[in-house]
């Protein structure tokens, strides 16, 4: 969980960093297309880690535990059902 929050922090302060360059940019010479250009590259930005972080095409079955009926151990199965 500390390598995620770290990873996230991460990926935040270069994403700022990033938009701080652009928007430091010369090639915009109003307010306006400037704050428009990185309004819009962070919401791209932040929906595309969302994207990342909630959408996991692996979780297609159902897990069973393992189960210990006192003498054995019965190993833990995914289901997938069709």
């Amino acid at each position: 969980m500390i390598k995620l929050i770290a990873t996230f922090l991460i990926l935040i302060t270069s994403i700022l960093f990033l938009l701080n360059k652009i928007y430091k940019n010369f090639l915009f010479n109003r307010f306006k297309k400037a704050s428009f250009f990185v309004s819009s590259i962070t919401v791209l930005l932040i929906f595309l880690v969302l994207s990342f972080l909630f959408i996991n095409k692996s979780n297609l079955g159902t897990y069973t535990p393992p189960i210990f009926d006192g003498e054995k151990v019965i190993p833990g199965k995914v289901t997938i059902e069709k």
